[in-house]
């Protein structure tokens, strides 16, 4: 796999996940199941997350660009990879957990918070009523 760059990123529970940055392209050999996530380096050695996604095999996921004009859009210029052979119960909560912590602009749930105001979507609070029709207002 090359001499990648370690870093540990948390997540939202605390818990730490040791990854490893790759430029763009890079092909692995084998097949490695874990987590991915784009970066863009805002400057030399600090990085945002544009995308965080898991996957059986990280080769593959590259290939079928899943979200790749997203991902040029926001200005990816590395990969960052964790290595998971636990299954995918245990990745989609890694996942959930580095997802819930960063936000991600690419993914569904989130912009981060360094993106201007103008390109973040308005969001509506639910009423407790709806979540828990069971509570007064």
């Amino acid at each position: 796999m090359g001499q990648p760059l370690p870093i540990k990123w948390p997540g939202q529970s605390g818990k730490e996940y040791q990854f490893h940055i790759y430029p763009r392209g890079t092909t692995f050999d084998g097949i490695y199941p874990g987590l991915y996530m784009y970066l863009k380096e805002t400057k030399p050695n600090t990085w945002r997350t544009v995308y965080i996604g898991q996957t059986q095999d990280l080769n593959e996921r590259q290939k079928q660009g899943y979200k790749r004009e997203q991902i040029d859009a926001a200005g990816a210029t590395h990969i960052c990879i964790h290595v998971n052979y636990d299954g995918e119960p245990a990745r989609l909560a890694e996942e959930s957990d580095l997802l819930v912590r960063w936000k991600p602009e690419c993914n569904e749930q989130g912009i981060q918070k360094d993106v201007p105001p103008s390109t973040m979507r308005q969001v509506r609070p639910v009423p407790s009523s709806v979540l828990n029709p069971w509570l007064k207002s």
